[in-house]
Parts: structure tokens; C-alpha cells; sequence
């Protein structure tokens, strides 16, 4: 018995020994190295190993926790580019993270390290999108149980839609105006631009929306939980950006969340459409101001995370 318990100590130093200590894995003949989450020591020797210029996270940002800003903080000592994006393989890929990933592209300094937590699932799905963009192939490696992977099989139906070929610009157009997961698909409809008074007391306007996708939406009667509509306020400007959609998406966390519709008890079935009613007190200053208006499941994601970007509703306080 103390033989097979001595054993058994061994098997399991010897796997965490191989699992702490484990070269990154390369791809193909790219100078692309996939691993788990290298501690600062395993930075250090991957650095000085494989010539690491750039180092892709694939947590996210995690203020406050050690992991995190030891690497943050080892990667700027050594004047290398650290990025971070939220992926989870268990979830869509988000559009938000996949828009982010467009500009890593352009910026990306090689050999490059990518990491999440164990170096599999979504380390080979970033490594498989990073290749395409690149016109090559990563292999048959895949890990396709994972949900993250579904990004790949609407690609594909998109190419064949279209009838068009598999290529690094046909997947920055997807990605750019055509991808939605399927869960987050939606319809909105409302009367957009309108000038306003000051002196106004109450805003008030009516927001169809058409659940597009194949999930039932559950609301609920609290401010914790559930799916409902939601806005938030950018402004004011002397002129409107030009382009709203890319000044959102550079500037989301400067808009201020200011209403909430469909505070209740229901659910909106897949093709039902639901009319939200929705009032909020204008601002005093004059200007352009501009409404993000979405779908929001409560204490989880704003649906433009994911999806498509948020309508806009326009307005002018005079």
C-alpha cells in the first residue's frame, strides 16, 4: 500500500512538473507560440528563448489580480507589447473582442506569445483566426466542442451564402459588417432625430423590437437580472460625430447610463416583437447629444458586446 501511494505522489509531481514546465507549442513554421499562463519566470525564458516581441492575453484585463498585473508589469519592464482580450470557450466570440482584435492584427510585433488559462481551447481558436487573417492554415488541431468555435461555422455559412471564397479580406468584412452570434440578434424601430427644448420636462418615445434569434428572452421585475432595453447618453458636441458607430465603440465607457425598459415579469419568444415605452428628463446644456440604445441582459453583457452595435437616436437641445 505504501508503494502505490508513493507512486501515485510521483504521477501527480511529475504532471504538475510537466504542466509548470512545458515548452510553449509553435504553429506550423509561423512564429506563433501558444501557452498556458506563463508565470514571470516562464515569460523571462520565453522571452529570452523564442525572441517573444509581443504577448497576446486571452483573460482580460484583470485589475487587482496578481497573475494579471505581474505580467502587465514584467512585460512593460521589458518593453514588450502586452494585449488583452475576453474570450471564454465556453461563449460566443464577441463582436466587441473580435472588432479589438482587428486593430491587435495591425500592431502585432513577432514571434508572438498567446495565453489563456491552460493554452487549448482558446488559444488554438485565436491562433486559427490569427492564421486566416494571415492567408495560411493552422492545421487540424481543432477544439470545436467548444462554443467559442461556432464563430467558425457562421463564418463559413456566410462564405457560402455569398458564394464567395475563403480569404483574409472576405473574413475582415464578416467580422466588420456581417457578424452577429445568433443568440444576440435583434430588430429595433423608432423615430430617430428631433430637436428638443431645454425647457422640456420629459422625453418620452416608443421602441419596437423583434427578438431574431432562436433564445427566449426572460424579463424580469428587478434591476438584477433579466433581459430588458436599455440607453445610454452621449454629449453634448457642437457637431455629431461623423461616424457614430466608431466613436461608440472608441468611446463606450464615456456614455451615461440613464433608462431601463421592460422592468417586469414575461417572456419575448423568438419572432415575437414587444413595444418598450421609454422617458427620460433631457439634459440642460445645449448641443448634439445621441442616444446608444440596446438590449441589455441585466448584470451580464449590453447585447452590442456581443452582437451588432447599439441604434442611435439623435437629438439637439436648444
Amino acid at each position: 500500500m505504501k508503494i502505490i501511494k508513493i507512486l501515485i505522489f510521483l504521477c501527480l509531481f511529475l504532471l504538475v512538473f510537466n504542466f509548470y514546465n512545458r515548452e510553449p507549442k509553435k504553429i506550423l513554421s509561423e512564429e506563433i507560440y501558444l501557452s498556458s499562463q506563463p508565470t514571470k519566470k516562464k515569460l523571462l525564458k520565453f522571452i529570452n528563448k523564442y525572441k517573444i516581441k509581443s504577448v497576446i492575453n486571452l483573460r482580460g484585463e484583470n485589475e487587482g489580480k496578481r497573475w494579471f498585473e505581474e505580467e502587465r508589469d514584467f512585460l512593460e519592464e521589458k518593453n514588450i507589447l502586452f494585449f488583452n482580450l475576453k474570450l471564454s470557450k465556453d461563449k460566443d466570440f464577441p463582436r466587441w473582442e473580435a472588432l479589438k482584435f482587428l486593430k491587435i492584427f495591425e500592431e502585432i510585433k513577432y514571434p508572438v506569445l498567446i495565453h489563456c488559462r491552460d493554452g487549448y481551447d482558446r488559444s488554438y481558436f485565436f491562433a486559427k483566426l490569427l492564421m486566416n487573417l494571415k492567408d495560411k492554415d493552422l492545421g487540424k488541431r481543432f477544439y470545436k466542442e467548444a462554443k467559442i468555435w461556432s464563430f467558425f461555422e457562421s463564418y463559413k455559412s456566410f462564405l457560402k451564402e455569398k458564394n464567395i471564397v475563403e480569404n483574409s479580406k472576405n473574413l475582415k468584412y464578416f467580422i466588420e459588417k456581417e457578424y452577429i452570434p445568433e443568440d444576440f440578434k435583434y430588430s429595433l424601430f423608432f423615430e430617430k432625430n428631433q430637436e428638443i427644448s431645454k425647457d422640456k420636462e420629459f422625453l418620452i418615445f416608443k421602441v419596437n423590437v423583434i427578438n431574431e434569434s432562436k433564445k427566449i428572452w426572460i424579463l424580469k421585475n428587478n434591476l438584477k437580472e433579466g433581459i430588458r432595453l436599455g440607453a445610454k447618453i452621449f454629449g453634448p458636441f457642437k457637431e455629431l460625430p461623423e461616424d457614430l458607430e466608431d466613436y461608440f465603440y472608441e468611446n463606450e465607457g464615456k456614455g451615461i447610463d440613464i433608462v431601463r425598459a421592460g422592468i417586469e415579469e414575461g417572456k419575448i419568444y423568438p419572432e415575437e416583437e414587444r413595444v418598450f415605452e421609454f422617458s427620460f428628463k433631457p439634459p440642460r446644456d445645449e448641443g448634439f447629444y445621441f442616444l446608444a440604445i440596446d438590449m441589455v441582459d441585466e448584470n451580464v453583457n449590453w447585447f452590442y458586446y456581443y452582437g451588432k452595435a447599439p441604434e442611435f437616436y439623435c437629438f439637439k437641445i436648444y
